[in-house]
């Protein structure tokens, strides 16, 4: 769903699982956009040189769901290590040009661009 309200051109959305996973809420603002949810399914090839033009997709021949997803994962998640607390902070004043180049220079100063 944040893919589409950030613009990106979804056709459909194909998932092992026999139903959908995630919030309800966004299954349905996705349909509101008309894009399919094809369930109990995968992506057997792509299609497309530099980027992908589409997909080819089967069915599921494995349907017992202990055998994909989170819970067929070999890769189990044990721990979760969040990321370390970085108390350093700064606020800036000036007009919206000062800001952004102060910006600028802050991104390239941390080697972003």
């Amino acid at each position: 769903y944040q893919l589409l309200q950030a613009g990106v051109k979804v056709a459909a959305i194909v998932e092992a699982a026999p139903r959908i996973g995630g919030y309800k809420v966004h299954a349905s603002k996705v349909r509101r956009f008309c894009v399919p949810i094809y369930t109990k399914t995968t992506i057997k090839a792509t299609l497309g040189e530099n980027h992908v033009t589409g997909a080819v997709l089967a069915d599921m021949d494995d349907k017992d769901a202990m055998h994909y997803g989170l819970n067929g994962s070999p890769t189990q998640v044990q721990r979760i290590f969040p990321p370390a607390v970085n108390d350093k902070k700064e606020m800036w004043d000036g007009s919206g040009e000062e800001l952004a180049d102060r910006l600028y220079q802050k991104i390239v100063d941390m080697k972003f661009v």
